[in-house]
């Protein structure tokens, strides 16, 4: 269970910071399109990736940020939320912030697999960046 978290959650940081072009929604499996409209209806700007077999959807609902990754046949590995800190569990946030207290964070993602919901945070100061993902527990997601 937590092999396959590990590789959802790297496949879609490799993903989302990758450079490769769009791809027209014309070209989309049937599948990966249904599944995405099941589950975003709402979705609207959406830009598409194809990786081998998998396809990475970019979009927003209302002012939200969203990328979420689907195979061939339409089934959603995980989906990550750009959020506020008002979507944060705050004994989560009061972690983070005793963890780093050099730190301000920059930008917060609610980030969903198929099993477990984390939450990734961005964080700066005057010297350097650093990223953090805790589950819902609290407790802190190591690769």
């Amino acid at each position: 269970m937590k092999r396959a978290f590990l590789i959802g959650f790297l496949l879609l940081v490799l993903i989302s910071c990758s450079q490769d072009s769009t791809l027209p929604v014309e070209e989309l499996p049937g599948r990966v399109q249904e599944s995405f409209n099941r589950h975003f209806p709402d979705a609207t700007r959406t830009e598409w990736i194809s990786y081998n077999l998998d396809y990475q959807a970019n979009f927003k609902v209302q002012d939200t940020e969203f990328y979420a990754l689907f195979d061939k046949n339409g089934e959603l590995y995980i989906y990550r939320q750009q959020i506020a800190t008002a979507h944060i569990d705050q004994q989560i946030l009061r972690k983070v912030k005793a963890t780093y207290p050099d730190y301000s964070i920059e930008e917060m993602y609610k980030i969903q697999d198929r099993e477990k919901l984390m939450y990734k945070f961005e964080m700066t100061n005057n010297i350097s960046k650093t990223q953090s993902v805790y589950f819902m527990d609290g407790e802190v997601f190591k690769p």
